[in-house]
């Protein structure tokens, strides 16, 4: 089917669930896998096509993983149909990127709720290796011709992740910003689970408090679901390190 000069061809068993195609949208979201929005008689749908690449096969059959762990909780999207060699397909979920001053106390809750709650999901996952990811990093940022004093500076801050006892490591969405929530009323849906694992959840934490620029109190109610990491501030600790480890892996993409 064509819509903007976007070409794809569904599946046979994906249209059993969709039924006939009336508009086909490319949507800008993701992992950088291409996104469309699918309408019909049956209702919205999100197709999600296949990545090509070993890696990226790899992280789809995790992201897959832990959100078929997720579909009874309502912030996850729903599954309705994957195929490895084709891609995912999913219900298409209502709500709208918001900012800040739209989001109410109630929604506040229900996030921090939520992000709680995958914390305490029961996943056999293989931990994180944080010291193979900073060096895949900073692999791809020496490809793209960084700096190579900033890459060893970065990789220096980044690597006090070795230190951490993967015993506390949790259900982690590792990825959590602005354009991968949305938002309908006092309700969630958080997208784009594709670096989730079993990981550090102070990660979560500190990306939800740049989100809501967090209370007092609503720091104190996460630092109770968190581990001890040793650090004097771990919270500000933390916030940098999540900076650094950005920094490096938007070094191998500019």
């Amino acid at each position: 089917m064509t819509n903007h000069q976007v070409e794809i061809t569904l599946p046979s068993a994906a249209l059993a669930h969709t039924g006939d195609v009336h508009r086909l949208t490319r949507l800008p979201l993701g992992t950088g896998c291409p996104h469309w929005r699918i309408d019909s008689a049956r209702g919205a749908w999100v197709w999600r096509q296949s990545p090509s690449t070993p890696l990226q096969k790899a992280r789809l059959a995790q992201e897959l993983t832990i959100l078929r762990h997720l579909q009874t909780f309502p912030f996850a999207p729903q599954l309705v149909w994957h195929d490895a060699n084709h891609g995912v397909l999913f219900r298409f979920s209502d709500g709208n990127t918001p900012h800040l001053e739209q989001i109410s106390g109630r929604a506040r809750q229900h996030l921090l709720n939520h992000v709680m709650t995958w914390w305490n999901v029961d996943i056999e996952l293989p931990p994180y290796n944080y010291r193979r990811l900073t060096q895949q990093y900073a692999d791809d940022a020496r490809l793209h011709g960084s700096d190579p004093h900033t890459i060893a500076t970065l990789v220096q801050s980044v690597q006090r992740a070795q230190h951490w006892s993967t015993d506390a490591f949790r259900l982690t969405h590792h990825d959590l910003h602005i354009g991968n929530l949305l938002l309908r009323g006092d309700a969630w849906v958080v997208l784009d689970w594709e670096y989730a694992g079993l990981a550090n959840p102070w990660v979560d934490a500190v990306m939800v408090d740049r989100l809501l620029q967090l209370t007092k109190t609503e720091r104190y109610a996460l630092r109770a679901a968190l581990p001890d990491l040793g650090w004097q501030d771990p919270w500000q600790a933390m916030q940098q390190w999540v900076k650094d480890l950005e920094t490096l892996w938007w070094l191998g993409r500019r």
